[in-house]
């Protein structure tokens, strides 16, 4: 679980990023028009860089002299970030505070912004929800939680609202025998009911490795696969099972991740749920359609013998 929860927090650093990639090609293609553009493309660099001292002074500078609303914001996120994202896993309270407010300075900034303002909501909820489990204050738990529910209702296909819902499962779910893992993961896979066929209709194939950071299916896949995982390590196999399907139908990444999780659905179902049926099927959907895989010679062995004993009525 805890690798899968790094896998996660990157993941969030990396979407949350695309707001800042779009404003950074912005300061890209107007580098030559004014200081501000040629700094802001520096400071991004240096982010790149990991350099985050230097990428810091950088958006400062940049910000006292932008001449728009979008570079005073684009300076203000680079600010943010090296404070929320820049230490990893040694980001302290005040950094998250720091953060904090400048996030709001960002937001109120870009208010009536439609595209950008729950990118920025996004943030200022995973900042107070971190700011609750550093310091223990249930006053910015309370926040993070209001804020989630607003995104939920006014921005339901946003991605950044996928992005926060992801957050807040992956934080609640260090202990999976803990009450609040069972209700977030719950939360989870509400959220995905009923929303699974639209995302599929943007699918019909695996995912580009690239996607456009305003496609609402984007972090689907990803959503189905943590409800998988937080449904396994619970011991609830069968609802696992059903999960994994879906991130199949969803489009994984890749297919190293596809066939990965059609051998999952095969050995959790045979060995967990006890449906030969359902292990024989995708033991035979990964042999067939990838016979060239390492695991394809063991799968023809198994849809043989699970052939045989469902033939003889062992179900």
């Amino acid at each position: 679980m805890i690798r899968m929860n790094i896998k996660s927090f990157v993941l969030a650093a990396l979407v949350s990023c695309s707001a800042a990639s779009t404003f950074q090609t912005v300061a890209a293609q107007d580098g030559q028009k004014d200081q501000s553009a040629v700094l802001l493309k520096s400071a991004w660099q240096e982010y790149a860089y990991r350099e985050f001292s230097k990428a810091e002074k950088l958006f400062i500078k940049a910000e006292k002299e932008a001449k728009t609303s979008d570079e005073i914001v684009q300076a203000l996120t680079g600010q943010a970030f090296c404070y929320h994202f820049g230490k990893r896993q040694r980001v302290t309270l005040d950094d998250y505070n720091q953060a904090l407010t400048i996030y709001k300075r960002a937001l109120e900034k870009r208010s009536d912004d439609p595209k950008f303002t729950p990118f920025f909501k996004a943030m200022l909820a995973e900042c107070n929800y971190n700011i609750f489990k550093l310091g223990g204050d249930q006053t910015y738990k309370e926040e993070a939680e209001k804020i989630w529910t607003e995104l939920k209702e006014k921005y339901p296909n946003s991605i950044f609202t996928q992005d926060a819902l992801l957050f807040k499962t992956v934080m609640s779910t260090n202990d999976l025998k803990a009450d609040e893992a069972k209700a977030s993961a719950t939360e989870l896979k509400e959220f995905l009911v009923g929303k699974t066929d639209a995302f599929k209709a943007d699918k019909g194939t695996i995912n580009a490795s690239a996607k456009n950071p305003d496609d609402k299916s984007l972090l689907a896949p990803c959503m189905a696969k943590y409800a998988f995982m937080v449904s396994y390590w619970r011991g609830d196999y069968k609802d696992s099972v059903t999960w994994l399907k879906e991130y199949v139908k969803l489009g994984p990444s890749s297919i190293s991740y596809l066939t990965t999780a059609y051998f999952r659905i095969a050995q959790t179902s045979e060995k967990q749920v006890g449906d030969k049926v359902t292990a024989q099927q995708f033991y035979r959907k990964l042999y067939t359609e990838y016979p060239n895989d390492r695991r394809a010679y063991y799968c023809t062995l198994k849809d043989e013998s699970l052939g045989k004993e469902i033939a003889e009525g062992k179900k």
